[in-house]
């Protein structure tokens, strides 16, 4: 039984000191990834007409749903990060996503098509030339929050320092020991058996 733990806990990741400097970095760009989904999408300082929804959030709830779901996957790699003190690859990779996201969404043509809208009615005007709108703030923030995200779980994963279990590991193996008369455990700095008075450094036991 001793052999197999050792095997599984050899071919487990490394523990590692919890690097805070990561796991900061981590949770900033999550947060900017979702703030990024309730901020200006398009420059409509060509478009002088009023716009209609002009963020994530508004115009593509579907695109704004995988910043919300890559931001959540990123808080739940982190927390796995600092309560299992093992290192591993997901924050990083869903940085690597977040900034992809926004790289995609740039380069999505609908997403910048602006069509007026009819200031009485609010309804959208389509009888109005629609043009092709810059980016704004919206996916640059999404993309600086991938970027640290990529940075955070980077640091996580090779920047953290491993803890060295093998000492305690070798304490824990040594802190009892077995009598080999009674075969009760007994603290491993013991010279003497408190159930049976054995002598651990082979002197013989004196009876009266």
């Amino acid at each position: 039984m001793r052999a197999m733990s050792r095997t599984a806990k050899d071919s487990a990741p490394a523990l590692v000191a919890v690097n805070p400097v990561g796991i900061g970095l981590a949770l900033l760009g999550a947060a900017m990834a979702i703030v990024a989904i309730f901020l200006p999408l398009a420059d409509t300082s060509a478009f002088p007409a009023g716009v209609k929804g002009n963020t994530l959030a508004q115009g593509n709830s579907g695109a704004a749903f995988v910043y919300v779901a890559l931001a959540i996957g990123v808080l739940a790699a982190t927390y796995r990060y600092h309560s299992s003190h093992r290192a591993r690859w997901g924050v990083f990779v869903l940085g690597g996503l977040i900034l992809a996201a926004a790289i995609v969404h740039g380069q999505n043509d609908s997403l910048f098509t602006l069509v007026s809208v009819d200031p009485t009615t609010g309804a959208t005007d389509y009888s109005t030339a629609s043009i092709r709108a810059d980016a704004a703030i919206a996916l640059y923030v999404a993309g600086a929050g991938g970027i640290l995200t990529l940075i955070g779980g980077w640091i996580m994963r090779r920047g953290s320092t491993a803890i060295d279990i093998a000492d305690q590991d070798v304490a824990d193996d040594e802190a009892t020991k077995r009598c080999p008369d009674c075969v009760e455990t007994v603290q491993g700095a013991a010279r003497v058996c408190r159930y049976c008075g054995h002598r651990f450094d082979g002197t013989p036991v004196v009876t009266a």
